[in-house]
C-alpha cells in the first residue's frame, strides 16, 4: 500500500511549465493564424502588411525562445526528480522548437530570410507545438 501512495506523488514543477507552454503556443497560433491573416485581409497591398506580419512573427518567435528555455529547464528538472531519462519525446520536441526558433531569429541572413518569409520555419514550429500538446502525458 505504501508503494501506491509514493508512486502517485509527483513534483509540482510541471504546473508552471504548462502555463509557460500554453502562453508560448497560444502566442504562436494567435499571431500566425489569427492576426497575420486578419492583417492580410485588411490591407490588400502586401507592401503594407508584410513587414508588420514578419515583425509580429519575429517578436513571437523571440518570446518563444525564452518560453522554450523555461519549459525545457522545468521539464529536465521534473524528469530528474522522477529519476527518468532526460532524453524523451517532450524534451526532444521542445528542443527542436527552440532550435527552429533560433534559426528563425537569424532571419537577417539571406539563407534564413527566404525560408522565414515563406513561413516554413514558423509553420514547422507550430506543427511541433501541436505534436507536443498531443503528446503531453500529464
Amino acid at each position: 500500500m505504501g508503494d501506491i501512495a509514493s508512486s502517485q506523488v509527483k513534483p509540482q514543477v510541471g504546473a508552471g511549465s504548462r502555463l509557460v507552454l500554453t502562453f508560448w503556443l497560444g502566442a504562436l497560433w494567435s499571431v500566425g493564424y489569427l492576426a497575420v491573416p486578419y492583417i492580410a485581409k485588411t490591407y490588400p497591398d502586401p507592401a503594407l502588411w508584410q513587414p508588420l506580419a514578419l515583425g509580429l512573427k519575429y517578436l513571437t518567435v523571440n518570446v518563444g525562445i525564452f518560453c522554450g528555455l523555461v519549459v525545457l529547464v522545468a521539464r529536465i528538472m521534473e524528469l530528474q526528480n522522477l529519476k527518468e531519462k532526460i532524453v524523451e519525446s517532450q524534451t526532444t520536441l521542445v528542443t527542436l522548437m527552440l532550435l527552429l526558433s533560433g534559426v528563425y531569429s537569424f532571419r537577417q541572413f539571406e539563407a534564413v530570410k527566404v525560408v522565414a518569409e515563406q513561413d516554413l520555419l514558423y509553420g514547422m514550429i507550430s506543427l511541433l507545438g501541436i505534436i507536443l500538446v498531443a503528446n503531453r502525458k500529464n
